[in-house]
């Protein structure tokens, strides 16, 4: 990985969008959770 720079920024990039996914799933997950009045909005979400 440190070898190639193309591959670095390629890794570091995915890594970055695989966290997003991770913190809107999470905020997602649990505001479905604490709130079913947003059940509404996540069904127009999907």
């Amino acid at each position: 990985m440190l070898t190639i720079l193309d591959s670095e920024r390629s890794d570091e990039c995915i890594y970055f969008t695989m966290l997003c996914v991770f913190f809107f799933v999470s905020v997602y997950m649990i505001t479905c959770r604490n709130n079913a009045s947003i059940s509404n909005f996540g069904g127009g979400f999907r």
